[in-house]
């Protein structure tokens, strides 16, 4: 008999169960419970087909790696806006 290999996706929802139930809970601060399930969702709506694709070995390593290339982009866009803003007040 094979060995059956769980998907990404089972992985994923398994940690997510995980941390739902053992992590989540005792956040103490509701924004972080907000923020945390901002994350995930974010996490999984816009990239999941890149984390499953990925070699990184783990599923929080994933999800660690995307949220980090996403805040990055986040960075980026406002640091851009920030560039824009100095300029039009330093030409008045």
């Amino acid at each position: 008999m094979g060995r059956i290999t769980p998907t990404f996706r089972q992985l994923y929802f398994k940690y997510l169960h995980k941390l739902s139930k053992h992590f989540v809970p005792f956040l103490r601060d509701k924004q972080k419970v907000a923020a945390f399930n901002i994350f995930v969702s974010k996490t999984w709506d816009y990239d999941n087909a890149a984390m499953a694709n990925s070699e990184v070995p783990s599923t929080l390593d994933i999800m660690n790696l995307t949220a980090e290339v996403d805040n990055r982009a986040e960075i980026e866009l406002l640091s851009r806006k920030l560039d824009e803003l100095k300029s039009m007040y330093n030409k008045n």
